[in-house]
């Protein structure tokens, strides 16, 4: 792995004007605090293990909340045509987060959305001492005299292919560490965080409750939570809350000037008040055409001052050639119990006193509820939702209007 040759590479990839300057240019000050902060450290002479020089480039956005500069690392870049890359030497690991899916599926039943993320958080993690020499690179040191210096990281660096593993790894063992402690804070967080973003909420009072807890977890492990999010302005951290009045992006999607907010192109919150949930039903509709297959998700949010109702989500593919239109609308019941069950199991915790899976086709609810003897086709799909670990849904009719 070792890159002697790559010093060129990384040189064509700096953004000129970031390079030259003095010592109040972006781009130096950043490292200089990474060096300070012992995120870098400058290589030693004598490699130890692998060898390779990462090339890097700046990366300016003014529309940040907080870092307009990022020095971006490209850890895909091979040295040379023909050999691979360093993120192609590593393993990345196993796939720890959650589904992020399922995480926005749960926030949009809180009434109170509450969202943070971990600072800087991959670059907590400590790389050991023999591995370091893998993520080196090359750094102007003198403008002038054009002397050039071996840095190398201590830490875990975005773009790394294997540090969401790491970052989820660490965040794990933390977590399991206070599970005694505050096990029904730690069960929030653990499904409500993806890679370093948590995505909570609830009342307003458990909204504070979470955040301060959460805080108090996370800075034990030297972690800290900021940029919080919120359509409850007090929820909201300093550093985000606009004084001027002016509309974030975040702020936006989460409805804080009282438009609603939407996410994806779905209205944001499913529960309108800002109160406990008393209870929600789920009923998800499957429909075919000769052209295609389509299941859609509703939910029906009960409120002691009301009941909201809204799309959580759809699912929608071409529709197989050859087959008939109760084999395709068999295919959508189908798909419609897929559906349900991926919604439940985000809504863990939610009170969900009913999941109902409707269909227009009297042959496919006939066929599902086991009324005779099928050929394969039809067997296998009805098996398939029979057995896929749905409990408790119930099937039912849609009659056509008649009006």
């Amino acid at each position: 792995m070792r890159d002697s040759g790559h010093l060129g590479i990384e040189f064509r990839r700096l953004p000129v004007h970031l390079i030259l300057g003095n010592s109040e240019c972006p781009r130096i000050i950043v490292i200089q605090e990474q060096l300070a902060e012992g995120i870098v450290e400058h290589a030693p002479s004598i490699v130890e293990g692998r060898e390779f020089y990462i090339p890097h480039k700046a990366v300016v956005c003014e529309t940040t909340e907080t870092t307009k500069l990022r020095v971006v690392y490209d850890a895909s870049a091979p040295a040379w045509d023909g050999v691979p890359s360093l993120n192609e030497c590593l393993n990345t690991g196993l796939p720890l987060q959650n589904k992020l899916w399922g995480v926005l599926v749960r926030g949009r039943f809180n009434p109170v959305a509450l969202t943070g993320d971990i600072k800087k958080a991959f670059l907590q993690v400590r790389i050991k001492s023999k591995d370091r020499d893998a993520l080196r690179f090359h750094w102007l040191k003198d403008v002038e005299t054009k002397e050039v210096e071996t840095l190398r990281f201590t830490r875990a660096l975005f773009g790394l292919a294997p540090s969401p593993f790491f970052l989820a790894e660490v965040i794990e063992q933390h977590l399991e560490a206070w599970s005694h402690k505050r096990p029904e804070v730690v069960s929030e967080i653990k499904k409500n965080l993806y890679v370093n973003d948590l995505i909570s909420g609830g009342t307003t009072s458990r909204a504070k409750e979470m955040k301060t807890a959460a805080k108090e977890v996370f800075a034990d492990g030297t972690f800290e939570l900021h940029k919080w999010h919120s359509n409850v302005p007090e929820l909201e951290s300093p550093e985000t809350s606009d004084s001027r009045g002016e509309q974030t992006f975040a702020k936006q999607q989460l409805g804080v000037a009282g438009g609603g907010g939407a996410l994806l192109g779905l209205k944001w919150a499913l529960a309108q008040y800002q109160e406990p949930i008393s209870k929600l039903s789920l009923h998800v509709f499957g429909d075919a055409s000769g052209q295609g297959v389509v299941a859609v998700a509703y939910t029906v949010v009960s409120q002691p001052s009301g009941f909201t109702q809204g799309i959580v989500a759809a699912k929608a593919h071409l529709a197989k050639q050859g087959l008939t239109i109760p084999g395709l609308e068999l295919v959508a019941t189908h798909m419609a119990a897929n559906l349900a069950k991926h919604v439940r199991e985000a809504l863990e915790g939610h009170p969900v006193d009913g999941v109902y899976c409707w269909s227009d086709s009297t042959v496919a609810l006939h066929w599902i509820r086991g009324e005779g003897e099928y050929k394969q086709f039809v067997h296998n799909r009805v098996h398939a939702q029979n057995t896929a670990g749905l409990d408790n849904v119930s099937y039912e009719k849609v009659w056509p209007d008649k009006a």
